[in-house]
């Protein structure tokens, strides 16, 4: 059997409601998750962030939202793959979902607000570090 190369990514809503309500530009959403989270760098989804999107992609998975921060639309923190963690708004993620991606489980994107920001986890994964979350995902 050959190892699964590539990427399980979910996407979440924020739980706590002030972050979920919040509809400012990227630099005041960053600073309002440190002061709620003592932390600079993008959070995890915690098991209270509801995951309203899921897929598995290939290896260039994650291309489309390095592009979206590298553009200043969202940002990034690199933990090696388990799991990355980036900040977009729900209009970029339905701006990709129109451009297709093969088997979305979409769950509530239509239910966010275009001006919400969500987290986003992608998980690497090989045999050896396939992710506790991937049971939420699609498949691809």
């Amino acid at each position: 059997m050959f190892p699964m190369l590539g990427w399980n990514i979910g996407v979440h809503r924020f739980a706590d409601p002030e972050l979920r309500s919040y509809r400012g530009d990227l630099d005041s959403i960053r600073t309002l998750i440190a002061a709620r989270t003592d932390a600079v760098e993008v959070p995890r989804a915690t098991a209270e962030d509801p995951q309203v999107a899921g897929w598995q992609a290939g290896l260039v998975g994650v291309y489309w939202l390095d592009e979206l921060v590298d553009a200043g639309k969202g940002a990034h923190t690199m933990r090696g793959g388990r799991p990355e963690s980036y900040l977009i708004r729900c209009e970029d993620l339905r701006t990709r979902l129109r451009a297709g991606l093969p088997n979305v489980a979409v769950r509530e994107v239509e239910g966010c607000d275009a001006e919400e920001w969500l987290l986003v986890e992608a998980w690497h994964e090989t045999d050896q570090h396939a992710s506790a979350r991937a049971a939420g995902g699609g498949e691809q």
